[in-house]
């Protein structure tokens, strides 16, 4: 495979042919799908070309067979985040979460030397997405294709309001049950098995908006895309 001219030479990346840093490639279908996989290794033949092994890719050896063209994205090592306790068992699932949060944080600041990254900034310069709301339903749409609807779908919208109107991206499970505009049921109203729904259908359906879980009944909003939020009065047209 052929590289493409980059800035940072091949040679000056030692660490992502070495196995410990996992790469990713990127080939489309012949309807454009985007098809992303990770590599457990890619090989430096020189300055101008890599070369991969074929690790059960069925989809991307499908891809490059009717188009041709591939991308693999390297990902520099920036630092090591290290935690340690004295204390067996002292980090639970919350804290790696938290360190998850701290290291992507650290290795933006790092990449970005004098200026401390903002949010936002990289949204600025893609196209807003419309999220379109129906009221009735609860149904959402981005760019006129079907998200999700019902519950799940109302209080992703109360999230994105409340993100656009007040800049908020924290939120709690406790706040969520008290809105009465979702109209949960009073008796088991299974928030937690709607927000893995919502979150499951974000990491399906598009790659700008995320919900992460924080710590216990807290989460937070990440969004890398500008919205523009329509509602509509009436149901969704599915």
């Amino acid at each position: 495979m052929s590289a493409r001219k980059l800035a940072v030479r091949l040679a000056d990346l030692p660490g992502c042919f070495e196995g410990s840093i996992p790469a990713a490639i990127c080939t489309v279908a012949e309807d454009a799908t985007p098809n992303v996989t990770y590599l457990s290794v890619v090989h430096r033949i020189d300055d101008g070309h890599v070369a991969l092994s074929r690790q059960f890719f069925n989809k991307t050896e499908h891809n490059t067979v009717v188009n041709p063209h591939a991308e693999v994205a390297y990902h520099q090592l920036a630092g090591v985040l290290c935690l340690q306790s004295e204390v067996p068992g002292a980090f639970q699932s919350t804290d790696e979460c938290v360190a998850g949060i701290l290291a992507n944080q650290a290795a933006m600041a790092m990449a970005t030397p004098g200026k401390a990254p903002r949010d936002g900034d990289a949204a600025a310069v893609l196209r807003p997405v419309q999220v379109k709301h129906y009221r009735e339903d609860d149904s959402l749409f981005l760019d006129n294709e079907y998200l999700i609807k019902g519950v799940a779908g109302g209080i992703l919208w109360r999230l994105l309001r409340n993100y656009q109107e007040q800049g908020r991206v924290e939120f709690s499970n406790r706040e969520i049950r008290l809105d009465q505009t979702l109209a949960l049921p009073d008796i088991k109203d299974n928030l937690e098995a709607r927000l893995i729904l919502l979150r499951k259908r974000l990491e399906e359906r598009c790659d700008y908006l995320r919900i992460v879980k924080t710590s216990r009944g807290r989460f937070t909003l990440h969004v890398t895309r500008p919205l523009t939020l329509v509602q509509v009065e009436g149901g969704g047209p599915l």
